[in-house]
């Protein structure tokens, strides 16, 4: 038998105390371990009024009735769950449990019982619950499409968010259906070789398109991963479906603006340069044709651009028709300098004098947006025809006027001659917008971290204010954190704005040292991605030279780009780039070395040409477009190979007087 000793251990290491109430006496027994649970000592507990004082205002009457009910014998719930206070304030959580002994007249002798120290388990409890409802939150919060698959590959659920990028109304024409089976070829093939690395523990990943009931095509990147259960063996799939529709079209305008640029560049007639243009825009979509239509120099007729799939007999028969009001969707939209969207071209009013024409050839809408100049003069109208009635999508909006936009540039450099700094001006903000884009991915992740941590931190700092008491320590902490995180992504927006800027050019005092720690801290994304290390060594003196901040960025940023693309084969230890600037007898020098692959010794007179790159997907822009910012900043730009490898450039300018 256990000692009483060796009983009040174990009965304290199980946090199980007895009590006993006598009916005769109303004395009560309440054992030392119960006492110590609560904080008190030994005497201070003996009758059932002490012990009903103990127990939570809210929950007394509970218990009082339950303890009656078990006494009249008509108990059913043989234990309940309550709570009491400990001697120091704090509340705990008990389970009572009791049995009544009765005399010979059947009236209750004693009832005795046991209370367990249950606060650890409720509080586990409350944990869990809590964070489930936070994961319940996330679902239904986040902006991506979550499903979840049984181990079929056959989906159970699907978010809010993703019916509604789905333009579900709900998820019947979904549920219980094999992953992919809405999916073509080979993106179907792709879903379930995705599921069965999911089901080996691993995570699957590809992209797909999806054709919603109005008719949109959607881009989605799609991650599968498996979820297990305590033992870790998989138990269901969770889909993550980002769309990724807006990028994909920013891709494949920057294919086209840099297709475009080299054709502009080269010196190509406007005609090539337009149909190339239309071409490539009706690449984006299976079912659109495009149309670009000049305005005359009188200002009011049209005259064919481009239009390499439109029916011949319809481009021959809208060649000169005269600009208006009802002129059709082009027509309309060049007299009144604004986007026209015809959704429906038999019932559209615009279209009463041209209806017969276009449906005659099988055109349904069309959609016009005007080109005008940079001086808002009205140049032409980029057009986009379907087969069916439709209306324009935001997105599909935005990419009309980025191609008018380029359209404009192509027009104007045919027309009048742009003069040398105009030319400069505007091809190096494409070019800064072409740089940008391919730092998307590395910018996506640079925000998506601080905007993250910004949404943990205000969910954390919601469940703290909810909290009895109140920690405000680590509410003022949370609430730091979402300031610095906001700071953080507002600097990342801040230089993306600065690049993206298209402005005359502005000569100010420039400190270059402050240009190299601007464009280092832009790019830390993309060369921590490439696992390059970076070193500065920076003049102490502040090199200052009259300039324009922005292009002067771009040029850092260009050399920087392209060293770390120089090492791309480079083993991961030998990635050292390094930026260096100096002042020398009126100048300021900057230095940016790789350790790349060095640049062949006959064409090192050359890398400054347009379209000479060394890279597989360059245009061979990047440093041309640097040399004619350095040349007009009255400097000079020059490369050479190192002796251990590698490349360095340079780069002087004047130094600003003082």
């Amino acid at each position: 038998m256990l000692t009483e000793d060796r009983y009040r251990r174990a009965a304290a290491a199980g946090g199980v105390g007895i009590w006993e109430w006598n009916g005769a006496t109303n004395e009560i027994y309440v054992d030392p371990v119960l006492k110590e649970i609560l904080g008190y000592q030994n005497g201070e507990i003996r009758t059932d009024a002490d012990v009903l004082g103990l127990v939570h205002p809210d929950d007394q009457a509970m218990v009082v009735a339950w303890a009656r009910e078990h006494m009249a014998g008509q108990g059913i719930t043989p234990e309940l769950e309550h709570r009491m206070r400990h001697r120091d304030g704090t509340v705990r959580w008990f389970l009572l449990r009791a049995s009544v002994t009765r005399d010979g007249t059947g009236a209750v002798a004693r009832m005795s019982g046991t209370e367990t120290d249950i606060t650890a388990r409720k509080l586990s409890e409350e944990a869990l619950r809590h964070s489930e409802e936070i994961n319940k939150r996330i679902v239904t919060s986040t902006g991506d499409c979550v499903k979840i698959l049984d181990l079929e590959g056959r989906l159970i659920y699907i978010n809010p968010e993703g019916l509604r990028q789905l333009e579900l109304d709900g998820p019947d024409v979904l549920l219980n259906k094999p992953f992919g089976s809405a999916m073509q070829e080979p993106h179907r093939l792709a879903a379930l070789e995705a599921v069965e690395r999911a089901r080996s523990g691993v995570t699957g990943r590809f992209q797909t398109i999806f054709r919603t009931p109005s008719g949109t095509v959607k881009w989605f990147d799609v991650v599968v991963t498996p979820i297990t259960d305590a033992r870790g063996d998989v138990v269901q799939f969770l889909a993550i479906s980002r769309d990724i529709t807006e990028r994909r079209r920013e891709e494949g305008l920057r294919s086209i603006f840099n297709q475009v640029l080299g054709m502009l560049a080269t010196g190509s007639a406007l005609g090539d340069v337009l149909n190339r243009l239309a071409r490539v825009i009706e690449e984006q979509s299976e079912d659109m044709r495009c149309s670009i239509l000049l305005l005359d120099d009188d200002g009011l007729h049209v005259r064919h651009g481009a239009a390499p799939s439109l029916p011949a007999a319809y481009v021959r028969a809208v060649d000169g028709l005269s600009i208006g009001p009802s002129a059709g969707s082009c027509g309309t939209a060049m007299f009144l300098g604004t986007l026209v969207v015809a959704a429906d071209i038999s019932i559209d009013p615009r279209w009463a004098a041209y209806r017969g024409l276009a449906l005659e050839h099988g055109l349904r809408a069309c959609w016009s947006m005007p080109i005008m100049s940079a001086q808002k003069r009205v140049l032409g109208s980029f057009a986009m025809y379907y087969d069916a009635p439709r209306v324009a999508t935001d997105e599909e909006i935005r990419m009309m006027e980025s191609v008018a936009d380029l359209a404009r540039i192509a027009i104007e450099q045919q027309r009048a001659e742009l003069e040398a700094n105009t030319q400069r001006r505007e091809l190096a903000h494409l070019g800064r917008v072409a740089t940008v884009g391919e730092l998307t991915g590395t910018m996506a992740h640079e925000l998506s971290q601080p905007l993250a941590a910004v949404r943990m931190n205000a969910q954390a700092a919601r469940h703290l204010i909810d909290q009895t008491p109140m920690d405000v320590g680590e509410l003022k902490a949370a609430l730091d954190d979402i300031i610095r995180d906001n700071t953080r992504a507002g600097a990342v927006i801040d230089h993306l704005r600065a690049l993206l800027r298209k402005e005359a050019l502005a000569l100010q005092p420039v400190n270059l040292n402050e240009v190299v720690r601007e464009v280092v801290d832009l790019s830390n994304s993309e060369v921590r991605s490439r696992r390059i290390s970076v070193t500065s060594a920076l003049a102490a003196e502040a090199p200052v030279v009259m300039g324009d901040r922005v292009q002067l960025q771009q040029v850092v940023l260009n050399l920087v780009l392209n060293a770390c693309d120089a090492m791309s084969d480079t083993p991961a230890a030998r990635r050292k780039l390094a930026v260096a600037t100096a002042i020398d007898n009126g100048f300021v020098r900057l230095a940016v070395s790789d350790n790349g692959v060095g640049i062949p010794a006959d064409r090192i007179e050359q890398v400054f040409e347009p379209f000479v790159t060394f890279r597989s997907n360059g245009l061979g822009l990047g440093l041309a477009i640097s040399r004619s910012i350095v040349t007009a900043h009255r400097g000079t730009i020059t490369a050479e190979n190192k002796a251990d490898g590698g490349a360095t450039f340079r780069c002087v300018l004047p130094r600003a007087a003082s």
